[in-house]
């Protein structure tokens, strides 16, 4: 997030945080495929948040 579009005012965001989000998604999810990773601001009044956006297939075990 920045404030003022300019001033850092958290930590920038991670590709691997993303990834393991997206796994997190759906129980039981082992592994990702056919991903694709985009990164977006998302414009404020008076601040930006950059979001990365994480599309995938999840494969796994379906939760009993």
């Amino acid at each position: 997030m920045q404030g003022l579009y300019l001033l850092p005012m958290d930590e920038p965001p991670s590709t691997q945080q993303a990834l393991k989000a997206a796994k997190q998604v759906i129980p039981g999810t082992h592994f990702l495929v056919d991903i694709s990773i985009d990164d977006e601001t998302l414009w404020h009044f008076g601040y930006a948040r950059q979001c990365i956006v994480v599309q995938a297939t999840a494969w796994g075990e379906p939760p009993p």
